[in-house]
Parts: structure tokens; C-alpha cells; sequence
């Protein structure tokens, strides 16, 4: 599965972080979940001999295999869109990070692609209607002063406020 993260400034950042957690997870963090799992199944199994409630065992075992079979084992590659352009006015290129817990990938994709949703109305909403080029992604309403500072006038009172 593939999931696409949108950040504004910060894919640098987010990569070397959703790669400290694809190597925790990849690596000797699974071998103590499995002892952690296996111990736990240990504990409740001695407690239901003890007080048999079948409904607690099924609990903890929807619990262990939903975080563990759904959201932690399965793995997706993530594309980190970042939209801020550098200073030469070029968008960086996309970001793989492969091999990321599925539960995280699908977290923060869907909460980047909600607020990247959000930013691009706000754009759209801010920007002026003198804006003919809707695509080039200008903060709020930096076209507007764009624009503003570029207008020429006769009066006297109106070029002294701007």
C-alpha cells in the first residue's frame, strides 16, 4: 500500500523521522513485542485458572491482534509531498519512506491530506480575485498585497497611505 503525507517545510524532518521508526519497528523492536505478547498471553492465561472469565481472555486477545496483525506488523510506503518551495522557488521532489507501520502511514496521510485540503481553500479564498494563476500555491493573502503595491493613483491622500 502507498500513502501520500503533505507537510509544508518540514519533509526533511519527517523523513528521518518515519525512518527511525520504520528501523525500530524493522529491526529488534518486533523480537520484543513478540516476547512482551508472548509473556502477557502467559500472565492471562494463569489468571483465567484462576478466575476463569472467558470474555476477558477474548478482550485482550482482539486487543493484541488488532494493534499487532492490523496496525503494526502490516507495512507501507509513505510519500512526503513537501509543498514549501526552497529559495530558488523549486518544490522539492518526493520522498519515499518505505517499510512504515501501516496504522502510522494511514494516520498521517489522512490527517496531512485533510489540512493540505484545508490550506489550498484557504489559498484559493485569500489569494484576490486579480490571482489568474491558482496554482502557484501563495500564502494567504500575499497576492492581494502583490497586487496592492502595484497599483498607481492621482490622489495625493491615497499615495500617501500606501
Amino acid at each position: 500500500m502507498d500513502f501520500d503525507v503533505y507537510t509544508i517545510g518540514t519533509g526533511n524532518f519527517l523523513e528521518h523521522c518515519l525512518n527511525a521508526i520504520r528501523l525500530l519497528f524493522g529491526g529488534g523492536f518486533t523480537g520484543l513485542m513478540k516476547q512482551v505478547t508472548v509473556i502477557s498471553l502467559l500472565i492471562v492465561i494463569i489468571k483465567y485458572l484462576f478466575a476463569p472469565d472467558f470474555k476477558s481472555v477474548a478482550i485482550w486477545f482482539i486487543q493484541v491482534l488488532a494493534v499487532t496483525g492490523i496496525l503494526v506488523v502490516p507495512t507501507a510506503n509513505v510519500y512526503i509531498h513537501d509543498k514549501l518551495p526552497d529559495s530558488y522557488g523549486f518544490t522539492p521532489a518526493v520522498r519515499k519512506v518505505a517499510n512504515v507501520p501501516i496504522g502510522l502511514a494511514f494516520m498521517a496521510s489522512y490527517t496531512s491530506k485533510a489540512g493540505n485540503f484545508l490550506m489550498e481553500e484557504f489559498e484559493d479564498a485569500f489569494s484576490g480575485t486579480f490571482s489568474a494563476n491558482k496554482g502557484r500555491n501563495m500564502l494567504f493573502g500575499s497576492k492581494i498585497i502583490e497586487d496592492t503595491m502595484e497599483m498607481r493613483s492621482e490622489d495625493a491622500n491615497i499615495k500617501a497611505t500606501f
